[in-house]
């Protein structure tokens, strides 16, 4: 059973990569043909490697991947999240941002 504070925690997660795709201006366009086969191919993406790694979303083989396990977030006791790596997550110029986050 899905508790409120992990369903806040995915959609923080997915509006965090959301900025990601669009950092570069146009939105990164995924085919279909990688879910075509009925597979997952889910790829693990960590904010400490923009910055540790220097490994950007741009760098992701978007064509190929159907679903994105963006990590890391804190989470408060009182079901809040926040950012453990302000710099990697929205602070960091990946280049043509548009910086709507902060």
């Amino acid at each position: 059973m899905w508790t409120m504070p992990v369903v806040w925690l995915n959609f923080l997660l997915l509006s965090v990569f959301q900025q990601f795709l669009t950092a570069h201006g146009e939105p990164l366009m995924v085919t279909r043909s990688a879910e075509a086969n009925g597979y997952v191919n889910a790829v693990y993406f960590t904010n400490w490697g923009v910055s540790g790694r220097n490994y950007e979303p741009k760098d992701l083989p978007v064509s190929s991947i159907t679903h994105l396990l963006y990590a890391f977030v804190g989470a408060r006791a009182d079901g809040t999240v926040y950012s453990i790596d302000p710099e990697a997550d929205i602070q960091k110029n990946l280049g043509g941002d548009r910086r709507s986050c902060r």
